[in-house]
């Protein structure tokens, strides 16, 4: 019964997938599939559960990688990279653990005006209390050394108290409008047994 079911859903969405396809056609728009390889970027770099990469922006070709247990380290854009340098270091500061592996840093934007201001934002799950803690942090960059962040330069803009350790969201991202955008999650548990997901009176 369960095989036949996810057959026919199969069918039904393949059917979908057609008739969208007739639809776009039927509008002029280009459906022809473009070639796509998977490829490894950097099969020679090994990290601890990579979460996000990205770049400043900055025109340094850099690319700076969050790994969840609280490290940001950054390498150039070199296939042939065997290893990253640390850019900063917050790991004594954030809750991560392999049994609840959905906290940690989890997000990393610069500032659309990195080069001129050094300043970058973090998103992690803090260890001061209470638990299941996400913090949105301003840093800023070394004024001595552009490959280090100076972590004392710390800025707390928001913490939202989560109810659980699942479902924290972590992408961060600035939009063309200026603003930053801060994706939290509904706050965890299976079918989000508290109903934040369509509550817009909760930030989560």
């Amino acid at each position: 019964l369960r095989k036949n079911l996810l057959s026919q859903l199969v069918f039904v969405f393949l059917a979908n997938c057609l008739v969208s396809l007739d639809s776009a056609s039927a509008q002029g728009i280009d459906t022809m599939q473009m070639p796509a390889q998977l490829v490894r970027a950097f099969p020679k770099l090994k990290l601890r559960r990579p979460v996000a990469i990205t770049n400043a922006g900055d025109g340094s070709q850099r690319l700076f990688i969050v790994s969840e247990q609280g490290v940001i380290s950054f390498l150039k854009n070199d296939q042939s990279a065997t290893e990253a340098e640390t850019f900063l270091d917050i790991e004594a500061q954030t809750t991560y653990s392999d049994k609840e592996n959905e906290e940690g840093l989890l997000g990393l934007a610069f500032h659309p005006k990195y080069k001129e201001n050094g300043e970058f934002f973090v998103y992690y799950t803090s260890k001061k209390a209470p638990p299941h803690t996400s913090v949105i942090s301003r840093f800023r960059v070394s004024k001595t050394d552009p490959n280090k962040a100076d972590p004392a330069s710390e800025e707390e803009i928001i913490r939202i108290p989560q109810p659980h350790w699942t479902h924290n969201g972590g992408c961060i991202a600035f939009g063309p409008d200026g603003f930053l955008y801060i994706a939290l999650g509904d706050g965890g548990r299976a079918n989000d047994p508290e109903s934040h997901g369509q509550n817009i009176d909760t930030h989560l």
